[in-house]
């Protein structure tokens, strides 16, 4: 059985073995997501393939861990090996507890540190 992975977007040297699959990344902490300059680069470790992800059209929100989480991206992998995941530009992700305008603006940003994402595979 394949365990869930969840990690912070300031982690460095992110590395897992993730086995032939399609899989989802959620960001948990909010409904509101900006990405404005925040990227996501998966690439196999073994052979410098950069993993093609694609942007969620009609986000999933759920609560995973008592937090808000909605789905950010997913990703196919062709081959089962060890993958790199790098967070390029993290702070520039906004994150807010609502995504309806009008409870926007009465929540701050939830801080860098306390957002993280939620890696499985999709069945």
């Amino acid at each position: 059985m394949y365990k869930p992975k969840r990690f912070s977007i300031l982690d460095t040297n992110i590395v897992y073995f993730l086995k032939q699959g399609s899989y989802h990344i959620d960001v948990v902490g909010g409904f509101g997501i900006t990405p404005n300059n925040f990227k996501l680069l998966i690439t196999n470790s073994e052979m410098d393939h950069r993993v093609t992800i694609k942007k969620s059209k009609w986000p999933v929100q759920s609560f995973m861990f008592d937090k808000r989480t909605k789905r950010y991206c997913s990703f196919d992998i062709p081959v089962a090996g060890n993958y790199r995941i790098d967070c390029l530009h993290p702070h520039s992700l906004n994150v807010k507890k609502s995504n309806l305008p009008i409870f926007s603006s009465f929540f701050r940003s939830i801080p860098t540190s306390e957002i993280t994402l939620y890696l499985y595979l999709k069945y």
